[in-house]
């Protein structure tokens, strides 16, 4: 219950963002594609913020320190290899 109000709490602010945004633009041409593509995009990433955790719930492992300190050191890899691109987009 806790991950649903969590999502919805979240999609909400998105939505408010949103809103917002397009609320602050003067001049808009197509606002119904713009709002059917980030309504697309912000249902899908609420399913998989329901699917995901749902499954990590139901799954169980059982790891020795050495793979959860792998694992740990793939996911700290991987998330500067994110900023980096984000980085790199940005600029």
């Amino acid at each position: 219950m806790l991950l649903i109000s969590l999502l919805a709490t979240l999609a909400a602010w998105d939505l408010d963002t949103f809103h917002n945004r397009l609320a602050a633009s003067k001049k808009i041409i197509t606002e119904e594609e713009l709002v059917r593509a980030h309504l697309l995009r912000l249902i899908s990433v609420l399913i998989l913020g329901v699917a995901l955790p749902s499954i990590a719930f139901a799954l169980q492992f059982d790891l020795k320190f050495w793979q959860v300190f792998l694992l740990g050191m793939l996911l700290l890899l991987g998330l500067s290899q994110v900023f980096v691109q984000l980085k790199r987009s940005n600029q």
